[in-house]
C-alpha cells in the first residue's frame, strides 16, 4: 500500500488569506469611529466655548467662522440669568473608501450648549 501524503504545511496560508480581509475591515472601522468621535469632540469644545464667550458679553462669530454655528438668546436683551444656547452643526464625510459605499450619505454631528448670562 501507499503512503498517503497528510502534510498540512499551507493551510495556517490559506486560513489567514480567508480572515485577513475582515481583519482589516474592522481596523479600519476602528479607525474611522475614531476620526468621527474626535470630530464631535471638537463639537462639543466649540459649542461650549461659544457659549461661554456670549454668556460673558464677548461676540463668538468672529473665532469660529469654519463652523455652522447658531447662538440664541431667551431674552433679546441679553439679561444677567437668562439663557443662551449655542448650537453648532458640521456634516462628517467618511474618508475609507469601502465604508464610504456603505454610508453615502454624510453623517451629521451637532452638538448643543446651554449657560447663563453672567
Amino acid at each position: 500500500m501507499s503512503k498517503i501524503n497528510t502534510s498540512e504545511s499551507g493551510q495556517s496560508i490559506v486560513e489567514f488569506a480567508f480572515i485577513i480581509p475582515l481583519l482589516i475591515l474592522i481596523l479600519v472601522g476602528i479607525f474611522e469611529f475614531g476620526l468621527i468621535f474626535h470630530t464631535q469632540l471638537t463639537l462639543n469644545n466649540v459649542s461650549r466655548d461659544a457659549a461661554r464667550m456670549e454668556s460673558i458679553g464677548k461676540d463668538s462669530d468672529t473665532i469660529y467662522d469654519e463652523f455652522d454655528l447658531t447662538v440664541t438668546f431667551e431674552d433679546a436683551n441679553k439679561a444677567r440669568g437668562s439663557k443662551v444656547t449655542a448650537y453648532v452643526t458640521e456634516s462628517y464625510t467618511i474618508t475609507t473608501p469601502f465604508l464610504a459605499q456603505l454610508f453615502s450619505d454624510p453623517i451629521e454631528l451637532e452638538s448643543t450648549t446651554v449657560m447663563r448670562v453672567e
